[in-house]
């Protein structure tokens, strides 16, 4: 992303110079690269569907579970679900019937689980979830 905002910076400056009066549409520019960066951080890390954290913030996250453990010994569960037959449901009703039973699932699991939870969607119909242990 840094590459891409050094060359728009490079070319605003250049048509600022050609264009004197293009000021307030080069700013307007400026922002929409600014909400698009925006847009794409989020999507690297959170799952589009569910707005969960995606499978690379879980693994990141277990990784540094796994080491804190190391450390303080404290116990976790590490639970994967997985929805049985929403191929079905897909193929009978139609995705969108599919994905809004998948952001229902999410939504329940996160209201549902200990405070101590991390959820995250790995894929598809597959959900994550790491519960500590507190002594």
């Amino acid at each position: 992303m840094t590459r891409l905002r050094a060359i728009f910076e490079h070319a605003s400056g250049v048509i600022s110079k050609l264009l004197p009066g293009q000021h307030k549409n080069i700013e307007k520019l400026k922002a929409s690269l600014q909400e698009a960066e925006k847009k794409i951080r989020t999507l690297e890390f959170q799952d589009r569907l569910t707005d969960l954290p995606n499978y690379k913030v879980f693994a990141d996250w277990i990784a540094k579970r796994i080491q804190r453990n190391d450390l303080d010994g404290l116990p976790f569960i590490l639970l994967f679900i997985d929805m049985d037959r929403l191929k079905l449901i897909n193929d009978q009703y139609g995705h969108a019937k599919g994905d809004l039973l998948i952001r229902q699932v999410a939504s329940y699991l996160n209201k549902s689980l200990p405070a101590h939870t991390f959820l995250s969607r790995r894929s598809g119909d597959e959900f994550i979830v790491v519960i500590d242990i507190e002594p």
